[in-house]
């Protein structure tokens, strides 16, 4: 094997595009009509806000996000599959570093262009059809969502991450139900200790109910904060440790 980092990387991007491509652009010329016929119809019954196209590109960088990262270690599934994953020529953190950048880097880069390439054919199709034309995009907004698609899945799918490495099936449905349980010891803990997330909230009535609502409350009024500087700080922090994390749950299957 190369004995540049670099070029073992790249082979590695070779055999794990060679592997995904067809599903990564499958889906996304799937979502491309769903796209076009969610246009038309908008167009046709005069029910068209600015903020669709935006929306449209919003729920596809989420899906498409969710479709990557679910199967971002699909080799688990299969201890022969996952003995070929581990004995690959390549330094874990290469093997890492690759696979993780499909749905967080690769998918939000091709979807955006893809999207942005074709909406001008889109939004003439449509109006040929309906002789409606629909509102378009200009270059600050599109700004604005490309970064927007590449932070948000940041933030979200760094919660999923280990999960990835813990479970072996549908671990983004596990992941999920962790994270609840945890957000509900959090929630009892604020309860049964008085914290300032329980006492402050305007939902406090004992039950399982207002507890949770409490929890919620305050994590919307952290999230709220003005300058968002503690949010900042926190996935600051917690971005980092999720990938750290992970990454370390990969290195230990290595050994």
């Amino acid at each position: 094997m190369y004995k540049n980092s670099i070029l073992r990387m790249v082979q590695l991007f070779k055999i794990e595009w060679a592997n995904r491509w067809k599903l990564l652009l499958a889906s996304i010329s799937v979502y491309m009509v769903l796209v076009f016929i969610c246009l038309v119809v908008a167009a046709q019954n005069m029910n068209i806000a600015q903020e669709l196209l935006l929306l449209l590109f919003m729920l596809g960088s989420f899906l498409l996000f969710g479709i990557q990262l679910a199967n971002v270690f699909p080799e688990w599934k299969n201890q022969f599959k996952t003995i070929q994953l581990l004995q690959l020529p390549a330094k874990p953190y290469e093997k890492y570093l690759v696979r993780i950048s499909f749905p967080f880097v690769l998918t939000p880069a091709i979807f955006s262009l893809i999207f942005f390439s074709i909406k001008p054919i889109l939004l003439q199709a449509g109006f040929a059809l309906t002789d409606f034309m629909i509102y378009p995009l200009y270059e600050q907004e599109i700004v604005k969502l490309v970064l927007t698609a590449f932070f948000l899945p940041l933030m979200i799918g760094a919660l999923f991450l280990p999960g990835a490495l813990l479970f072996k099936r549908a671990h983004l449905f596990y992941s999920l139900l962790l994270l609840a349980v945890l957000f509900l010891i959090a929630a009892l803990t604020a309860y049964f200790l008085n914290l300032p997330s329980y006492s402050s909230s305007s939902q406090i009535d004992g039950t399982i109910g207002g507890v949770i609502g409490a929890q919620a409350e305050s994590y919307m009024s952290f999230f709220r904060i003005e300058g968002k500087k503690a949010v900042l700080y926190w996935y600051g922090m917690l971005i980092p440790l999720m990938f750290l994390s992970s990454y370390w749950l990969f290195k230990q299957r290595e050994v």
